[in-house]
């Protein structure tokens, strides 16, 4: 119950957190996203204390979250490797909206552009988050998505500098490559055994397996 409770106010508070600061017609829009930065480090806060349930005292926690098919669902499965990564990244962000808290304030963007970059932080987390506790290989493909569209995102929050615009494209181009090796090895993986459960590459032989992981 305790771990299933930390999982849900984790995911619900970044998944707010991103929605108050899209939220049109909002005066104070510093006080939003100042509200909003601190939810992201109560969500991050949550995550942290869940990876330690996982590492000390639970081994693994399973999670559906929508099913189309059978070989088609979003569903995790947190290990103890998963909750080591889980942690790290809850620490590190946690330290990143800390600095948040004033570093955007400062910034010279338009209000609405500010806003955007926070809730864009908060899905960039999140979706970090359950890209290390997927268990299968759409699960992994839909979050990584997530992941690639918010950071590119947030590359380029300041778009009108040419360096900016320069490191964005190299990003986004970087990323959709990787999507497509990712691509190769899922799909190698389904064709060998109808499924794209990542848990079932031990029945593939060590040369397909040495190829898949590779790409």
């Amino acid at each position: 119950v305790m771990l299933t409770s930390l999982f849900l106010i984790g995911t619900i508070v970044f998944l707010a957190a991103t929605l108050i600061t899209l939220l049109p017609g909002l005066r104070e829009k510093e006080a939003t996203r100042q509200t909003a930065l601190w939810m992201e480090l109560l969500g991050a806060a949550a995550f942290v204390v869940f990876s330690l349930q996982i590492a000390l005292y639970q081994p693994s926690f399973r999670v559906l979250i929508w099913q189309i098919l059978p070989v088609l669902r979003l569903s995790l499965d947190i290990d103890r490797l998963s909750a080591f990564f889980m942690m790290l990244i809850s620490l590190v962000s946690g330290a990143v909206v800390l600095y948040s808290m004033r570093s955007i304030g400062q910034t010279k963007a338009p209000e609405r552009r500010k806003s955007l970059m926070v809730a864009l932080m908060g899905l960039f987390i999140l979706s970090m988050l359950l890209l290390v506790a997927s268990d299968n290989a759409f699960a992994f493909l839909f979050f990584w998505e997530i992941m690639s569209v918010a950071s590119f995102f947030l590359i380029m929050f300041d778009f009108e500098k040419k360096e900016t615009q320069k490191s964005g494209l190299f990003y986004f181009v970087m990323t959709q490559m990787s999507t497509v090796f990712l691509l190769f090895g899922f799909l190698t993986l389904f064709s060998i055994n109808g499924s794209f459960d990542m848990k079932v590459a031990a029945n593939i032989s060590p040369l397909t397996k040495t190829l898949i992981f590779i790409a």
